[in-house]
């Protein structure tokens, strides 16, 4: 009798366990089922490879930086359901081949509706018939103007036509007795675009062209061009869309050949990269557009925020990569705002006149609608800088209003 009654004692006492154990893990269950959520995958097509990377890499890094950010504050809520982001990258190498095959694999296996790229106007032309026909929202930056048409496609950071008048305008304040310029660009699509709007802009501001060339896009020994474009004797020269790891070569050499007037990056730069390629004697006054140096720039405290916490996890600050920061946030306030994730309702919202969204520089809205039929383009303004004594310096910057001038300038009107 004994041992039977010790067994149900022992019986009663797990049965009493077990239940202390299910009741202790209750709300840890009860948590877990609260925090469940669902994942957006957002498209990330870039040269992570390749001359361009000194552009893609950080790129990929801003954005990664913001998706971070949205997941940590809590995701995106929608219909009850919470989504997290989650990003997928896939190197283009700024070839449009390659490009394609990238945005293929995005659309098709990963299943994405939202891509930010490419980073090139010659990408861009081959890949966005399959996002247009796809109905994915597309963030690209390139000379490509907008078309009404383009009704997924946006240009989340601003375009040839306001970089280069913004570009040209701060070189004539620097250097107001220039009156002849040398312009090279890249032999395909995107730099034919940017060479017309420098062209445009050159005679508006009543410059005198005595070089206009183009060159191969993987070219690398600019002697040979230089030789040419010196015996003119320009008093600058405008490098169009040629990309940091090919323009800092391209000054290196024209300062060993004896050129010592200042140098123009029209489409932005990367001033680590011309630093360490070119050297800081040879970089000393380089003009361009956009800015690596976010936390010198600081127009807000969530710019600040962001660049020191780049600077912090990369040790370096780069060009553009806060520009993709505020990608994601416009996506996300898209969402929020149609209340659905399917990016069908996203553009609905993002295409209603006056709709602002959260950025690093304050709320902006999309515009250029008096100017290209669409709006397109993310209003920011845009800082021009240059290099002074081995660091970047801003030198001011350019409001979407101040722009407008400048942009009938660069379309001829």
């Amino acid at each position: 009798m004994k041992k039977k009654s010790e067994k149900k004692g022992l019986v009663a006492l797990i049965g009493s366990l077990s239940l202390i154990v299910i009741l202790a893990a209750l709300p840890f269950a009860v948590a877990q089922a609260a925090e469940k959520h669902e994942t957006i995958k957002i498209g990330i097509a870039q040269p992570i490879s390749g001359g361009w990377a000194a552009w893609g890499v950080p790129v990929d890094r801003g954005a990664r930086l913001a998706i971070e950010d949205v997941n940590a504050a809590g995701g995106i809520k929608i219909g009850g359901k919470t989504y997290l982001l989650e990003a997928v990258t896939e190197d283009t190498q700024a070839e449009s081949a390659i490009a394609m095959a990238a945005f293929k694999k995005l659309i098709y296996s990963h299943k994405v509706g939202y891509i930010l790229g490419p980073m090139s106007s010659a990408n861009n032309k081959i890949v966005q018939p399959l996002t247009e026909e796809n109905k994915v929202i597309q963030l690209f930056h390139g000379s490509f103007p907008p078309n009404p048409d383009d009704y997924y496609n946006f240009r989340g950071t601003l375009i040839g036509e306001q970089y280069a008048p913004a570009a040209y305008a701060a070189l004539m304040q620097l250097y107001p007795e220039i009156k002849t310029v040398a312009i090279l660009n890249r032999d395909e699509e995107g730099g034919w675009i940017n060479q017309k709007v420098a062209r445009n802009v050159c005679k508006a501001l009543g410059l005198r062209i005595v070089a206009d060339e183009f060159i191969d896009p993987k070219e690398k020994d600019y002697y040979p061009i230089l030789t040419k474009i010196l015996t003119k004797k320009p008093d600058f020269i405008g490098m169009g869309m040629i990309a940091p790891g090919y323009h800092a070569l391209l000054i290196k050499q024209g300062r060993e050949m004896g050129y010592k007037g200042p140098f123009l990056a029209p489409t932005g730069s990367d001033t680590a990269v011309v630093l360490d390629i070119a050297g800081a004697k040879a970089a000393e006054g380089l003009i361009a557009v956009g800015t690596a140096d976010y936390i010198g720039l600081a127009t807000t405290s969530l710019m600040k925020d962001v660049g020191q916490r780049y600077l912090k996890r990369y040790g370096t600050q780069d060009a553009w990569s806060l520009e993709y920061y505020n990608n994601i946030l416009y996506i996300k306030a898209g969402m929020e705002a149609a209340d659905s994730i399917d990016p069908k309702d996203v553009v609905k919202v993002w295409r209603t006149p006056g709709f602002t969204m959260p950025s690093v520089y304050g709320d902006v809205t999309w515009v250029g609608q008096e100017f290209w039929g669409i709006n397109s383009i993310a209003s920011c303004p845009l800082p021009y800088t240059q290099i002074r004594n081995g660091k970047e310096v801003v030198l001011g910057v350019v409001t979407w209003e101040d722009m407008k001038p400048l942009v009938n300038a660069a379309l001829g009107k």
